[in-house]
């Protein structure tokens, strides 16, 4: 599956980077269990992401790109 490479002048590429920092701060105030096993985490991190109207936005994007 080809993924398109960054272009700067694009703006869903540009877009997709705003969300993706926005996204990095949701994820940096999920408190991480040691107890759970790493995938668990993975696990919970998309689906706090997922919760969410970035998150849901980044889907989208990334669906339509890779259509």
């Amino acid at each position: 599956m080809p993924i398109p490479r960054f272009d700067v002048e694009n703006p869903i590429h540009r877009r997709l980077t705003e969300l993706g920092k926005t996204a990095e701060s949701t994820v940096a105030g999920f408190t991480i269990n040691p107890d759970l096993h790493f995938a668990a985490t993975r696990r919970h991190i998309r689906e706090l992401l997922d919760s969410t109207d970035e998150g849901r936005e980044i889907n989208e994007i990334v669906f339509e790109m890779l259509s």
